[in-house]
């Protein structure tokens, strides 16, 4: 009887994975295939912003449209957006005719002790049309 339930359990958890995979599947982008961004806090409050973008083939764009930074001062129960940057002012933010954009184009000065976190927004788009999502990134801690 106990090697019955666990056959079932593990035949519902295979289909739960499949079913789960279908749906994802239907729900990704035409132009994005997988993206991420972090923070890195440095010496001296820099807080450093990564960010890697895959489209799903060449594009002529891709990267990001956008970065907000947010801070708190009070251990993360208020928030304040202190500086944003666009690919318009800072275009290192995206690369041309590429299907990858991986690098660190931003270095915030923070303020040391206090907490950080960025809201990316990726992009990739070519002549057939575009796509972009917004991305936030987990709090990190300025370092002194």
């Amino acid at each position: 009887m106990k090697k019955l339930l666990s056959r079932i359990t593990i035949f519902v958890f295979a289909m739960t994975m499949v079913v789960g995979n279908v749906f994802a599947a239907e729900q990704s982008s035409l132009y994005l295939d997988a993206y991420r961004a972090w923070l890195t806090p440095e010496a001296g409050g820099v807080i450093d912003v990564t960010i890697d973008v895959q489209a799903v083939d060449y594009m002529d764009d891709v990267g990001a449209l956008g970065v907000e930074i947010w801070e708190s001062a009070d251990g993360g129960d208020t928030w304040d957006c202190v500086r944003s940057y666009d690919s318009w002012m800072y275009p290192e933010l995206l690369t041309q005719n590429d299907y990858l954009y991986y690098d660190t184009p931003i270095s915030h000065q923070g303020t040391p002790g206090y907490k950080y976190y960025a809201i990316v927004e990726v992009y990739a788009g070519d002549s057939t049309g575009w796509d972009s999502k917004e991305y936030q990134t987990y709090t990190v801690t300025a370092r002194r």
